[in-house]
């Protein structure tokens, strides 16, 4: 749609093909397959008693039509259902913001000792000498004297 085209959906693999085989490209159209995307939640402020398998089986319960004594239709929405989870706590930023103190500290004390701050900078490829390497950019000393943005938050 966003280069004036025309989106067809079809039921079956065959009626694909058939489109695909009508000879569609002799006549300047350029037939493509779109690459579909798994739709995914992101569910903040979960109780840590909640488990994760909990969770997965009320969302599956709550939004799909399954009655709850077929116990082979969940199973299998079970194993369909990608699942991923993760809990971002105080602890790990804490943890996270201690090892950027501790970095910036290891700069401070190599600089005061006269060697290089960054201890890769030997190792830089060809045309990355305008930049600084990795290393500078994790702990935020840029040349520039700019902090990494994704750093921040």
């Amino acid at each position: 749609m966003r280069k004036q085209g025309l989106v067809i959906e079809v039921m079956d693999h065959k009626d694909v093909e058939t489109i695909g085989k009508c000879g569609l490209d002799k006549i300047g159209f350029l037939v493509e397959r779109p690459k579909k995307v798994d739709p995914s939640i992101i569910i903040y402020d979960v109780e840590r008693d909640y488990r994760e398998e909990e969770l997965k089986e009320d969302l599956i319960k709550k939004n799909l039509e399954c009655s709850s004594d077929d116990d082979d239709e969940l199973d299998k929405l079970h194993k369909m259902v990608p699942w991923w989870s993760d809990q971002l706590t105080k602890l790990k930023k804490k943890i996270t913001m201690a090892k950027k103190q501790l970095l910036r500290a290891i700069q401070a004390t190599r600089r005061s000792a006269g060697e290089s701050a960054c201890p890769r900078r030997g190792r830089r490829s060809r045309g990355t000498a305008s930049r600084p390497c990795r290393y500078a950019r994790a702990v935020g000393n840029h040349r520039r004297g700019r902090r990494n943005r994704a750093l921040r938050k």
